[in-house]
């Protein structure tokens, strides 16, 4: 290339891809003008100009002197090229010649040993496979070859049959050590090393292509679309808003590195962190079940297996849940306690990842910043409390195959110390089938005295009571333990849920969300009615027979 060719084709570039060019090049650039623009394409022709000399020049040199400074046998230097003086290069300069690279017959003068550099190019490069080897006396000209070749590396070494087999890509061991190294040793020929080399950056690359994470279609959106959009509708209680944008984008929740979004700056707030300050107890209900929610997760992880779906889930919502932030260290559950949103504590208590143990930078815990900024009235302080307290639960067990009488359980609470203590399982007396055991309604959650109380009175009625009861298990041995345990709970007030098999789950019919559930399955039952009518009718209507054609 000439100067005359290299500007010509510079005057054709945008001053966008001129200052590319230059910054490739490693020159500095400043404003591209009408009056400036001349002087940085003239000084970044001559820049590429002598770059195609040096890339240009034979490799073999006979003036050079002995290689400064002494290193010890087997000394290793590695260095990586640079991506962007590599896409310069290939881009801008021919190629280097596939030819000897190095006459190493150079003269060093008495007491200086003679440094052989072996240089190994990348394993993907077309210049492994046409016999060149890179080998050097010049520590510069080492170096300027290894910038040449993106991933290219290079070592010092006393012996020149040393510096060959690592230009080949051959170690004592085998492998160069900055290589992946196999089990047997290669073979020392070229092509039976390179081939096995070969072998084994194809088997590595098909191992990282299977192990990376397939990038999905959803973008993360801007700062100002989280605090502006998403954050608006948690402080508002907009749940239609919020459904729609996470639904449209689920990186609104799911930031980089499945880490919970940040809406707000400096404190690195999450939305649960808004919710829980703006006393939005609904909102952070909404939160966590989208979290929790499989298609939400599968629209931002389509190629996810079922386990690692479930994985990333757990791991999620426990960000969300426990994350301090970065003022203090506050939690959600800090925040729900410390602004007295005692509904907003009721939803984050309820959930079994929630840590309530956790400090923030002063020491304290979420107990001990109950209403210090808000609402500071007695029940609100009461309530609080007992929402902190271990969630407790009175199971009611029946056999699957209703073999044994049904068996009131003792109170239980997740990941309680307090039901590892064996008094307080039910003793079962074991079966000769020994019948699976599992649980068809409880009560619950509820603080520890108020379930023992529930559990006593179930498990042994007040006298005035007893016959009333006995007559109920005694008529109705199918649901007679549920009838008690249901009749108990309204009357105390406790939350009751049992398990129904037409509608496959456990609620509690008297409650809103029961009748919904019952009403949706009887709708579903008349729909699924007059579609089995028609299609009876249909089926034995007697056909119309067919008008004969008149006679002609």
């Amino acid at each position: 290339l000439t100067m005359e060719a290299v500007l010509n084709r510079l005057q054709t570039l945008t001053p966008d891809q001129l200052r590319e060019e230059i910054t490739r090049a490693g020159l500095k650039c400043g404003p591209i003008t009408a009056t400036t623009r001349s002087i940085f394409e003239k000084r970044l022709a001559r820049s590429l100009l002598e770059s195609q000399e040096d890339s240009g020049r034979s490799e073999v040199d006979s003036d050079g002197g002995p290689a400064v400074g002494s290193v010890s046998e087997n000394t290793s230097l590695a260095l990586t090229a640079d991506p962007e003086q590599t896409a310069r290069q290939e881009r801008d300069v021919s190629p280097v010649p596939p030819t000897v690279e190095e006459d190493v017959s150079q003269q060093s003068s008495p007491g200086s040993p003679v440094l052989f550099y072996g240089v190994l190019p990348p394993l993907d490069d077309p210049l492994l496979n046409d016999g060149s080897l890179h080998v050097y006396t010049d520590r510069q000209k080492a170096l300027r070859t290894v910038v040449k070749m993106k991933g290219a590396r290079f070592k010092a070494f006393s012996s020149r049959e040393d510096a060959e087999n690592f230009a080949k890509g051959i170690h004592e061991s085998g492998l160069s050590p900055c290589r992946p190294s196999a089990e047997k040793p290669l073979n020392t020929s070229p092509s039976g090393g390179l081939f096995k080399i070969l072998l084994i950056r194809e088997k590595s690359i098909h191992l990282e292509t299977a192990n990376m994470e397939k990038a999905n279609e959803f973008k993360s959106p801007r700062t100002q679309d989280l605090t502006a959009k998403l954050r608006k509708s948690v402080e508002k209680g907009d749940e239609e808003a919020f459904k729609e944008l996470v639904r449209s984008n689920p990186r609104y929740l799911i930031g980089s590195g499945d880490n919970p979004t940040i809406v707000q700056e400096g404190c690195r707030y999450n939305v649960l962190h808004v919710a829980a300050k703006e006393n939005q107890p609904a909102m952070a209900c909404l939160i966590l079940e989208t979290l929790e929610d499989p298609e939400f997760m599968r629209c931002m992880y389509p190629h996810d297996q079922e386990d690692m779906l479930l994985k990333r889930i757990e791991y999620i919502v426990d960000l969300y849940l426990n994350t301090p932030d970065k003022a203090v260290s506050d939690t959600p559950l800090h925040f729900a306690c410390k602004f007295g949103c005692s509904e907003v504590v009721n939803v984050l208590c309820s959930h079994p990842s929630i840590d309530k143990n956790c400090r923030n930078k002063y020491g304290q815990k979420p107990s001990s910043v109950i209403c210090e900024r808000k609402n500071k009235s007695k029940e609100i302080k009461e309530k609080i409390k007992e929402y902190l307290e271990d969630r407790f639960f009175v199971p009611l067990l029946r056999a699957t195959d209703n073999t044994l009488n049904p068996v009131v359980g003792a109170p239980w609470a997740p990941g309680s110390s307090k039901c590892d203590d064996p008094s307080l399982s039910p003793r079962l007396v074991e079966d000769p089938k020994n019948p699976l055991m599992t649980i068809r309604a409880f009560a619950g959650p509820l603080n520890q005295l108020k379930a023992e109380e529930l559990h006593k009175l179930w498990r042994t009625p007040a006298r005035h009571r007893a016959k009333y009861f006995h007559d109920i298990l005694k008529s109705d041995p199918d649901r007679g333990a549920e009838r008690v345990g249901r009749e108990l709970a309204h009357e105390m007030g406790y939350p009751w849920a049992e398990y129904w098999d037409f509608l496959s789950c456990f609620t509690d019919l008297s409650s809103d969300n029961g009748l919904s559930l019952l009403e949706e399955y009887l709708k579903n039952c008349v729909q699924q009615k007059s579609r089995t009518e028609n299609s009876w009718i249909h089926a034995n209507s007697p056909t119309t027979p067919s008008k004969p054609s008149p006679c002609r």
